[in-house]
């Protein structure tokens, strides 16, 4: 089983962060952590994965979105639930999104279907958001701010986050820990390449905790018609 996240760029000139994890009963490891520009960039990294193989792949970027203008009612939602601690969403339209789009569709021309929902055999792609991700992860009154500022404020919010990550990894996903790859991104310095990457892992380990746990741990918010995105659900006690 192949688990993907992609930091997907809405525009045309940044690239776009990618994390490969292949799933095994008795581990977990990291098959592609990296950076591609452009959509035929991007897609190939997929279209070398053997033919047989499931996928379930999470992008931060709209994956549905009919409205032409405007908003989504799930960027609202993620506002009214998450705006507090700084983690509500961009409005999303067909218009501003013009790039997630057009991957999305080409996704599907391979052989990818919207959704994240068992058989797990089948190639499947949906939206997430790594802020969400983080408030439920690690029940934070504010997201880590390592997006904005100066670098020596972001490089400190990127190390909590790093910090974080690390200690989620030995809670959930202790199969995941001897990954060199994901070990050598978690001690960088904050900068944008590695924020991109990092971003991407992000939204792998939730496509694996939906894909681990059949979304017992997850919840969809939204609906499949005018967008939706999964997140963590909160972590009680």
């Amino acid at each position: 089983m192949i688990i993907a996240g992609v930091d997907l760029a809405w525009g045309e000139k940044n690239p776009d962060g990618i994390c490969l994890l292949e799933g095994h009963p008795d581990r977990v490891c990291c098959r592609f952590l990296g950076l591609s520009h452009g959509d035929v960039e991007l897609l190939g990294v997929f279209d070398r994965i053997p033919g047989g193989s499931g996928v379930l792949m999470a992008i931060d970027a709209p994956v549905v979105c009919p409205n032409q203008t405007g908003a989504r009612p799930v960027d609202g939602l993620l506002h009214r639930v998450f705006g507090k601690a700084h983690a509500g969403a961009y409005p999303a339209n067909r218009k501003r999104c013009a790039r997630p789009l057009r991957v999305v569709d080409k996704l599907k021309k391979s052989g990818f279907e919207i959704g994240a929902n068992p058989p797990w055999h089948r190639r499947q792609v949906f939206e997430t958001f790594p802020h969400p991700c983080t408030i439920r992860w690690f029940r934070l009154k504010k997201i880590f701010k390592y997006k904005k500022g100066l670098v020596a404020e972001k490089r400190a919010e990127f190390s909590r986050l790093q910090r974080s990550l690390k200690r989620l990894i030995n809670r959930e996903c202790p199969k995941l820990k001897e990954s060199k790859k994901i070990n050598h991104l978690l001690e960088q310095p904050w900068s944008k390449p590695i924020e991109d990457q990092t971003d991407a892992f992000m939204c792998a380990l939730l496509a694996y905790q939906h894909w681990m746990w059949q979304g017992g741990q997850t919840e969809v918010l939204g609906t499949p018609d005018t967008g939706f995105v999964i997140v963590p659900k909160p972590v009680r006690g």
